[in-house]
């Protein structure tokens, strides 16, 4: 198995155990999802062994964050500050550029999706894909984005993402200017034949799914049964739990249209 060298292991295992006790997960049982020992969870938070990249990806997955959040001398902020600043120059004109100077890592619109959506917490991160995939539709390889978030076990979090960008831009007034107007309606014709070439709606599987969770972090209950109550169409279909709609796509996608 290759070792993940995103960090030292004392810097990986601290890491981690800060994300397991925050989101108040026993060692015993983050490792039965690892579908590893307790002990050999242990050595990893003490730094003694490390992760494989397998189970790296799944720890990304079950916790809900970027890679980047085990880069060594990286700060939240910072890494929140690149992405937004990757947004912004990739068609999220509406959001403020902060000063700091974007990471290298997040130049192409397909890594910008991928980091957003693995992180899954921030509505307007996630709100402001809209208007990026719109811009940069040309330059997104839809199957191939597909096949990564699957490999992931997040094509769900795809598929909500895009569907919820072709229902705004159903909603949002039709641009002024002829080439805004033109990417458009690009937009919707690629992502309405996308969306369609998925053969089998993650809802209608016969296997019964978990609910992800995006835009926010559900930990009691009674805030699961609050976003149920919110739950759009779109969130239904994917099984997504999120208190984002249609609108707020729709309202990042008008909002980056005025700003541009």
């Amino acid at each position: 198995m290759n070792q993940v060298k995103v960090a030292s292991r004392k810097e990986l295992g601290l890491k981690l155990k800060a994300l397991r006790e925050a989101r108040l997960i026993s060692q015993s049982d983050l490792a039965k999802r690892l579908e590893i020992s307790q002990a050999g969870l242990s050595k990893i938070e003490r730094g003694v062994s490390s992760l494989n990249t397998e189970d790296f990806l799944e720890v990304l997955r079950i916790f809900n964050v970027p890679a980047s959040h085990f880069y060594p001398n990286q700060s939240e902020g910072s890494s929140g500050a690149a992405l937004q600043n990757a947004l912004t120059r990739l068609g999220a004109t509406h959001l403020l550029e902060s000063a700091l100077l974007p990471s290298e890592d997040l130049e192409h619109a397909s890594q910008v999706i991928r980091e957003v959506l693995i992180d899954g917490q921030n509505p307007r991160q996630i709100t402001a894909l809209a208007p990026v995939i719109v811009a940069q539709i040309d330059r997104l390889h839809l199957p191939k984005l597909w096949a990564e978030f699957s490999n992931l076990q997040l094509e769900r979090r795809l598929g909500w993402v895009f569907e919820n960008t072709f229902e705004a831009l159903k909603q949002v007034p039709k641009p002024t200017d002829l080439p805004t107007s033109r990417n458009h309606l690009k937009a919707r014709t690629v992502i309405h034949h996308f969306l369609g070439s998925l053969a089998i709606p993650p809802s209608d599987r016969a296997e019964p799914l978990l609910r992800d969770i995006l835009g926010t972090i559900a930990r009691s209950n009674r805030t699961q049964s609050s976003l149920e109550r919110q739950s759009s169409t779109v969130s239904e279909k994917w099984h997504i739990l999120s208190p984002i709609q249609v609108k707020d796509f729709a309202d990042a996608l008008h909002a980056s249209q005025n700003a541009s």
